[in-house]
């Protein structure tokens, strides 16, 4: 179910995430909680549930850890906080991932290897 990711995102940013985070930053991080699972329209309406949704880029953690690095970059290049909501939102679907590695099965080593990786 994927509203179960935002209460979960939600404890963990407030308990990881530096109290000076903006509002803004920390929206984009609950809002990239729930992202990854946008993937379940591509699933249901054009798939036709042919593949798991975690076989989809928005369940490739390589994906937002790169976005992340981009972010980063353009924080360090423009030397403004521009890139901190987007690194937020990144970190927030990173969070997502992990959570669902709990009881489904995520490629941590995509591109490199398709090996999947569970908790359960």
């Amino acid at each position: 179910m994927f509203i179960g990711h935002l209460p979960s995102s939600y404890l963990l940013y407030k308990l990881a995430a530096p109290r000076n985070l903006t509002d803004t930053a920390f929206r984009a991080g609950m809002l990239g909680a729930i992202f990854p699972d946008i993937d379940m329209l591509w699933f249901y309406l054009v798939d036709d549930r042919g593949h798991h949704h975690h076989w989809y880029l928005t369940h490739r953690p390589a994906v937002w850890i790169g976005l992340i690095i981009l972010c980063g970059l353009l924080m360090y290049v423009t030397r403004t906080r521009h890139g901190l909501t987007g690194i937020s939102f990144c970190a927030g679907a990173l969070t997502h991932i992990a959570f669902d590695m709990i009881a489904g099965r995520i490629m941590w080593l995509w591109p490199l290897s398709d090996q999947t990786f569970t908790m359960v």
